[in-house]
């Protein structure tokens, strides 16, 4: 694979628009990611949780278009 295929989507595509994506790279100083258009979101990935470096990607899904919701793990939500 070619560096600008690492994700399966060529970088010079635009982005779709019917729904909102990001990813971001987290590597063993971990990572951190604050929503442009929806400010209260944010995703921190603590330092050394990530033994190598690691591609996030995120999806915005709204709660009326599940079926069901998503499991959480003890202490989210």
């Amino acid at each position: 694979w070619g560096t600008e295929n690492l994700d399966n989507v060529a970088l010079s595509s635009s982005p779709i628009h019917s729904g909102f994506l990001v990813s971001f790279m987290v590597d063993a100083r971990g990572g951190a990611m604050r929503g442009c258009r929806h400010n209260g979101l944010r995703i921190i990935i603590p330092p050394r949780k990530c033994t190598a470096p690691t591609r996030v990607t995120c999806r915005l899904v709204k709660r009326h278009r599940l079926a069901t919701m998503p499991p959480m793990v003890e202490g989210e939500g």
